[in-house]
């Protein structure tokens, strides 16, 4: 049985598919906690974030392949479905990927060349993952310079000019991952998907670091996402976002330091309100039921923990506040030091940006 916030679950299993079940999930776990030693990929970032793209064709991006040196599947298709090198092994999974221009992205009209994408990714134990991506971080940095945008999911740091996006990543406890891709392109496409279908950003909160150096500009267009019409879609938005300042805030440090936030009512100064902040080594939540209530004020140590803890009592006192929907809400937000600047900041709510 498994539970949502929604919905309860029921499955019967076979006792023999449900012990081999078991028995794959746990080989599993243990060949994932061999996996600690990020190298490859730290060595590889230089190779990946200063090769020349050019129009993208297969011929731009052999050198590339070439370079890195790692075993190519499936050849000798060469390209023609995209191309994975990687090595595989009980201690090493990694793969740098060349993504072939799907037919639906129509090359002719967005600009795409041959290839969308490259990326590099390492799967590694849990326990190490974070280390990983602050030393690539570091790297990507001492190339590059300050990235112009931070934020979340996956602590997001991107660098953007006006030929190649060079995003790294970080999925929690899994994975980090270093993907290029064509600016104008790819900005076009997203661009007309977020005006005619129901294409939303992949970010909930961006920083901005002005940071001394930095020398990439910011993605031309900006996507307001869709108010919160329920409580339940109000409740998706804080827990992606509560989140991913929690877990996110402690490795972008020091381009992202304090996101402080407060919801209150709108046009109504007797209301109560809550507020809170994320920091990279701790977290507040502090609110009141109305004017003259008593506030109550809890810190957390920083992590996912927090995240998870704060999102909770989040849904619940804002219900507790007797609004009859979310449109009645208002959210500030800010980052702290100056010269930091929130880009974005998604909860679904009036005034986020």
């Amino acid at each position: 049985m498994s539970v949502d916030s929604r919905a309860i679950h029921f499955r019967l299993e076979n006792p023999a598919e449900h012990d081999r079940r078991e028995a794959a999930d746990r080989e599993w776990e243990q060949r994932k906690a061999r996996r600690t030693d990020s190298t490859l990929f730290l060595e590889a970032i230089p190779l990946v974030v200063q090769a020349e793209f050019g129009v993208w064709s297969k011929d731009d991006l052999a050198p590339l392949f070439a370079a890195v040196g790692w075993p190519i599947e499936e050849e000798p298709v060469s390209f023609r479905k995209g191309r994975t090198a990687g090595i595989e092994s009980e201690t090493i999974s990694i793969s740098l990927r060349a993504s072939k221009t799907e037919q639906y992205l129509d090359p002719d009209r967005w600009g795409f060349g041959e290839y969308s994408r490259v990326w590099m990714t390492q799967r590694l134990a849990a326990n190490v993952v974070d280390d990983a991506y602050r030393a690539a971080l570091a790297i990507c940095v001492e190339l590059l310079g300050p990235p112009p945008l931070v934020g979340g999911p996956d602590a997001r740091a991107i660098w953007r000019d006006n030929d190649t996006t060079v995003l790294l990543t970080r999925d929690l406890g899994s994975s980090i991952s270093l993907a290029v891709f064509p600016t104008e392109p790819h900005e076009g496409r997203e661009h007309w998907e977020w005006n005619w279908s129901d294409w939303t950003a992949a970010e909930c909160w961006l920083v901005a670091p002005d940071a001394e150096g930095t020398r990439y500009g910011f993605p031309t267009w900006g996507y307001p996402e869709p108010l919160a019409t329920s409580w339940p879609s109000l409740d998706d938005y804080i827990d992606a976002l509560f989140l991913s300042l929690a877990a996110d805030l402690p490795v972008l440090h020091p381009y992202a330091t304090w996101v402080i936030w407060v919801i209150t009512v709108a046009d109504d100064p007797d209301a109560g309100f809550l507020q809170g902040w994320f920091s990279p080594h701790d977290a507040r939540m502090e609110y009141r039921h109305s004017a003259d209530a008593d506030l109550t004020t809890v810190n957390y140590p920083a992590g996912v923990a927090a995240g998870r803890s704060i999102a909770e009592v989040v849904k619940s006192e804002l219900r507790a506040l007797g609004v009859p929907s979310p449109d009645r809400l208002t959210l500030s937000a800010w980052s702290s030091p100056e010269p930091q600047q929130i880009h974005t900041i998604r909860l679904g709510l009036e005034g986020s940006g």
